[in-house]
């Protein structure tokens, strides 16, 4: 039997005076889950389960290559556990910056949001975040970024939710600190015009990321997520609400390093009841 390894795997090309470069990488996770929502599991007693036993399985693929003129090209995938395909961006990058069309962020949430808490993710940070990036769902979506040093400038557009989407978005570095500023037009999707600000940064081993967000059909919404590192650990908290919301979520998370897997899990209210999550990822 042969083993195939998928860490970092690369194989290259030569054709002429251009380079190609493919390189296959592999993650796995398993996690335990309560988001709040009953189960389509039956325990042995015949009732709905509450918490649930997750997996994923995905297989990254990304080739580039060079022109003979010195523009690069490439592409990005994820094959996932189902043999379905996701995140899926095809680019081209030069002097001018890079264009990318497929799966990709839009340009506001290139440069504003929040880290959710927990392994999977237990859904804190979107109470803060109802408006970021509602025009969109990927597969059908332009996206151009230009960066000149700390400055970085977001061009996007999107018709994948068969509702027109633009958006716009400057992301300023400041040594320890960086500034996003994001402006979305979802007036097809029915939410008008979207403004996002979010400030972040490092101090003495600790993290700390704001996002205030308002919507002309939503409303306006405001999240903080607040990190701090001891050695291998690091524990998290995040705290949002808005006004389209009844109550305001809240949770601590923390994530252990395992050298080429990671511990990690959360708990916290979502705004709703009571969600929590644990498991183990895994890169090779």
């Amino acid at each position: 039997m042969k083993k195939v390894l998928l860490a970092s795997t690369a194989l290259v090309f030569w054709a002429g005076l251009a380079a190609a470069e493919v390189t296959v990488g592999g993650k796995a996770g398993i996690w335990l889950q309560d988001n709040g929502v009953v189960a389509d599991d039956i325990d042995i007693d015949g009732d709905a389960e509450d918490v649930v036993v997750n997996y994923d399985l995905d297989i990254s693929f990304s080739a580039e290559g060079t022109t003979d003129t010195g523009l690069t090209f490439g592409l990005d995938l994820l094959l996932l556990e189902d043999l379905e395909i996701d995140n899926q961006e095809v680019y081209i990058s030069g002097a001018f910056g890079k264009l990318t069309v497929g799966d990709v962020d839009d340009a506001l949430q290139k440069v504003a949001g929040l880290a959710d808490i927990g392994y999977d993710g237990i859904g804190i940070d979107n109470v803060a975040e109802q408006a970021r990036g509602d025009g969109t769902s990927g597969g059908d979506s332009v996206l151009y970024q230009y960066q000149a040093g700390d400055f970085g400038l977001f061009l996007s557009h999107s018709r994948d939710t068969g509702a027109e989407d633009v958006a716009v978005g400057v992301k300023v570095g400041l040594g320890d600190f960086a500034v996003g500023v994001g402006y979305e037009d979802q007036t097809d999707a029915g939410n008008g015009d979207t403004y996002a600000v979010d400030l972040s940064g490092t101090f003495s081993g600790a993290g700390f990321d704001i996002y205030y967000e308002d919507s002309d059909g939503l409303g306006s919404g405001y999240g903080v997520v607040l990190s701090y590192g001891m050695g291998a650990t690091t524990v998290t908290f995040g705290y949002s609400d808005h006004d389209n919301s009844t109550d305001a979520a809240m949770g601590l998370g923390f994530a252990y390093d395992l050298g080429g897997a990671e511990l990690a899990g959360g708990v916290g209210d979502n705004g709703f009841e009571t969600v929590w999550d644990l498991g183990v990822s895994m890169e090779f």
